[in-house]
């Protein structure tokens, strides 16, 4: 596992995930970089936190709601 401090984040940098290698014909590395470690600085901030008391799951609970578990179950047949 590896930490990336805020401060490499902060400058756009990040540790390179196997899953950004892919990416790179479509956009380059540093491009890459930037927009994930962007969402690390968010999250750090509390900029990404959802309070659960505020979604519609928990205003309107007799809506079943499809998780995302179960839709790529369905759309792989499974």
């Amino acid at each position: 596992m590896t930490y990336d401090p805020i401060e490499k984040l902060e400058k756009g940098e990040m540790t390179e995930l196997p899953s950004h290698i892919s990416l790179y014909p479509f956009r380059p590395k540093p491009v890459i970089q930037a927009r994930f470690s962007m969402f690390g600085v968010l999250g750090s901030n509390g900029l990404m936190y959802l309070p659960e008391e505020k979604t519609l799951n928990k205003k309107f609970p007799e809506i079943k709601t499809t998780s995302v578990r179960e839709i790529v179950s369905a759309w792989k047949g499974k």
